[in-house]
């Protein structure tokens, strides 16, 4: 979490002390933080998915089709019971052709013991950005140095800044519809100007990886200010790998 948010959310558990709020924060369990020593604090670990609850996860996604006998087991062992971890096993089978069909009626065309998965979810991650078009890989790459959450405007921006050559406004919406329709980001805002959301930290953190697949020349260090009709947004990059930290007034 970079200092002004925490700083933010630090001051926000303060301020509900006194009150009869309710305040709900997810991390990840290596996260650590003053306000966790306040006596209104409490802390409820979330255990990992079951076998059941993965086949139900996945009965949702893939069907029952007779072909994915096995299936569940399989990927519950690999993600160890981590949702998103399952979630992005079955978008790498759908994207690898082992799994062909639509939501809720897949078929499984590779044997479910012959399968290779990535042990992990970083590796699994790197091997779908790999997969992508340059062009998508570009974005996806530009994206995620803007950091978790972006507008079409400021993506463009930097796409002009530290791009090779600028994409045109046709190949940047469909190089977005590709990255929502394999899950990379989800559209969050439509009005008045279309905003985007990474699905998971890691996807964002995956992204801009440091490696002979990642970030863009240029794309590691920036300043510009953004001007719209309706919006002033400020965004400045503070070194490789750390993003782009951004305000708007409207």
């Amino acid at each position: 979490m970079d200092a002004a948010s925490e700083a933010f959310l630090a001051e926000w558990v303060e301020a509900i002390g006194a009150s009869h709020r309710l305040l709900l924060v997810n991390f990840r369990p290596e996260y650590r933080a003053a306000w966790m020593q306040k006596s209104y604090y409490r802390q409820i670990a979330l255990a990992p998915l079951g076998p059941e609850a993965i086949r139900e996860l996945l009965a949702d996604l893939l069907g029952n089709d007779e072909s994915t006998a096995g299936l569940g087991e399989m990927i519950h062992a690999r993600s160890g019971g981590n949702p998103f971890f399952a979630e992005e096993i079955v978008q790498t089978l759908i994207e690898s052709g082992s799994l062909q069909g639509s939501r809720g009626s897949y078929r499984l065309t590779t044997a479910a013991t012959r399968l290779d998965v990535p042990p992990s979810v970083r590796g699994l991650l790197g091997a779908r950005i790999d997969r992508l078009e340059d062009r998508d890989k570009q974005v996806l790459q530009t994206a995620a140095v803007i950091g978790k959450e972006f507008s079409e405007p400021i993506l463009r921006q930097v796409l002009a800044a530290t791009a090779g050559s600028a994409l045109s406004e046709t190949q940047l919406v469909e190089a977005l519809a590709t990255l929502r329709t394999r899950e990379f980001v989800h559209e969050t805002v439509l009005y008045p100007v279309a905003e985007y959301s990474f699905k998971h930290p890691l996807t964002t953190a995956s992204s801009r990886s440091p490696g002979p697949r990642r970030i863009p020349n240029g794309a590691c260090a920036i300043g510009a200010s953004v001007h719209s009709r309706t919006c002033s947004t400020t965004w400045r990059g503070l070194s490789c790998g750390t993003g782009l930290s951004s305000r708007r007034v409207c």
